[in-house]
């Protein structure tokens, strides 16, 4: 959604044309959550909050809008990592923890 609103304008509908549900049982998008979204992952050390942040990136690179623009876009998305940076801190210290159990063979390698 974040890349197309950089290629255009959107439309309202008077009426949804998707609803989204959400309430306490919903999948995140914590590491343990991965097998839920892609089980080729389960097991494996991911990044999930760093990805959206890289996609954000690569989507502001990938479109054809004024370098001013993309530089205020580039700054609003480090902004958003400034924000979110206790979520991106523990993503890198459970993937060290899980390498360092590993390497103590304290859980299977994959």
């Amino acid at each position: 959604m974040a890349e197309l609103s950089l290629l255009g304008k959107f439309a309202k509908f008077p009426e949804p044309l998707i609803y989204r549900r959400k309430h306490s049982g919903n999948i995140g998008t914590r590491p343990e959550h991965q097998s839920f979204y892609a089980p080729h992952l389960d097991g494996k050390i991911v990044f999930p909050e760093w990805r959206v942040m890289a996609e954000h990136y690569g989507s502001i690179w990938r479109v054809n809008l004024p370098r001013a623009m993309k530089l205020k876009l580039v700054r609003a998305v480090a902004k958003w990592g400034w924000k979110k940076r206790d979520t991106l801190t523990w993503q890198v210290r459970a993937a060290a923890g899980k390498v360092a159990r590993r390497c103590l063979g304290r859980e299977s390698i994959e």
